[in-house]
């Protein structure tokens, strides 16, 4: 087993760096839904009238899917905050519950 004294800086110092290259959520996940509420309004601009119903179908499947993936993202990173949080433990020598 790896000693806590080398591990536990190593998981502090990667989770440190992954937060501090990540963009704040309240940043840039606004201008993003800014920026495709755009796209798909020029895309239906430059769609023919009589395509215009189907693509607009398109794009809110799109935006479901997009939604999914957020959710799977979030999901990923509980389970990284498990998984950081059980090495933690592990290596601090706290008992299991």
């Amino acid at each position: 087993m790896d000693s806590p004294r080398t591990v536990f800086p190593d998981i502090i110092t990667s989770r440190l760096e992954d937060l501090w290259s990540a963009p704040l959520p309240g940043e840039e996940a606004p201008q993003y839904f800014d920026a495709l509420r755009q796209l798909e309004e020029k895309a239906l601009e430059l769609a023919p009238a009589e395509r215009r119903t189907e693509l607009q179908a398109l794009i809110t499947e799109m935006s479901g899917l997009s939604e999914r993936v957020r959710h799977l993202y979030v999901r990923f990173a509980y389970i990284q905050g498990l998984q950081d949080g059980g090495k933690l433990r592990e290596v601090l020598g706290s008992p299991a519950r």
